[in-house]
């Protein structure tokens, strides 16, 4: 168990390291990716073998975000598959399943507005609930709702309720 956290630790500091585009001795954004990729795997297979959906979940999410290429269907898929896992083993109101959906949300947002609104929506309530309204992540949440562009969508969602 201990074993598979690290490995999840590690991947996600090799995978922010990447997402950084600096190299620091000899490490390169690239190489970093690469590191990520193996201690992900590391992780799902420890995760796996344990039975832990809910670190089987965030390992997969770090596949997504990292690993991934990004805007890609595989990217999406290893959201979803992160997103089910989360869902069975915590429920909809977790911040775990509130940052897969916001993530998702930044995935899509480019290709569709619309269905990325949905998914930064959802992340809000998933917030709301569990951290309150006035939880600074929530805020932050809030924020990207709050945008020209989503604004708009809110208002053509709710006239095409009324």
């Amino acid at each position: 168990y201990h074993m598979g956290l690290l490995e999840l630790l590690v991947s996600f500091h090799y995978g922010a390291f990447s997402q950084s585009r600096i190299t620091h001795e000899g490490l390169t954004p690239k190489n970093g990716t690469a590191k990520c990729e193996v201690h992900c795997n590391n992780a799902i297979q420890i995760f796996q073998e344990l039975g832990d959906v809910g670190h089987l979940a965030e390992a997969y999410q770090n596949v997504a975000t990292f690993v991934s290429i990004e805007g890609s269907s595989e990217q999406m898929q290893k959201y979803n598959k992160a997103l089910d896992l989360c869902i069975q083993a915590y429920g909809e109101n977790h911040k775990l399943t509130a940052r897969i959906v916001f993530n998702m949300g930044i995935v899509i947002e480019y290709k569709d507005k619309k269905e990325s609104y949905g998914y930064y929506l959802r992340a809000y309530n998933i917030k709301c609930e569990i951290l309150g309204a006035t939880h600074p992540s929530t805020l932050r949440t809030k924020a990207v709702l709050d945008e020209p562009g989503f604004r708009i969508i809110a208002e053509s969602l709710e006239q095409e309720e009324n």
